[in-house]
């Protein structure tokens, strides 16, 4: 019995640490600002890497002429009004993060019955940090 509740007791306590690194190092996070690129200001590299790509979930960054696009895509739909949108995009110390979400189409809504690939590219001033994708 005294062993249990000292395993429950350190299960605990990793737990709570665990948690609070978590929350120490969130509020490391700051808002950065960004653009959603349209897709004839997206270089011609990119738009070919991400064609080969749209079919299959992705997320992918790129550093082209003092920017870096960060593309996140959702993969084939079996129709369209689809959209994506940014939840979250901020920087750390070693690390800018972005955390997206595909949208459906609204119920009722008439769509495209035709297969679409919904993605998104965001622009942001070129970094070397690692980009993380939640």
């Amino acid at each position: 019995m005294r062993k249990t509740l000292f395993l429950v007791g350190v299960f605990l306590v990793l737990v709570l640490v665990g948690c609070s690194f978590r929350e120490s190092s969130d509020k490391n996070k700051t808002a950065i600002d960004f653009t959603v690129a349209a897709k004839d200001s997206i270089p011609d590299e990119i738009v070919k890497t991400i064609d080969g790509k749209k079919s299959e979930e992705f997320a992918m960054s790129f550093t082209v002429d003092g920017y870096t696009y960060i593309a996140v895509g959702y993969g084939e739909q079996a129709t369209g009004g689809y959209s994506i949108r940014v939840d979250e995009m901020y920087e750390t110390d070693s690390s800018v993060g972005i955390h997206t979400t595909l949208v459906g189409p609204a119920a009722g809504e008439a769509v495209n019955k035709m297969a679409t690939y919904p993605y998104i590219v965001v622009k942001i001033e070129a970094t070397d940090k690692n980009v993380n994708f939640e």
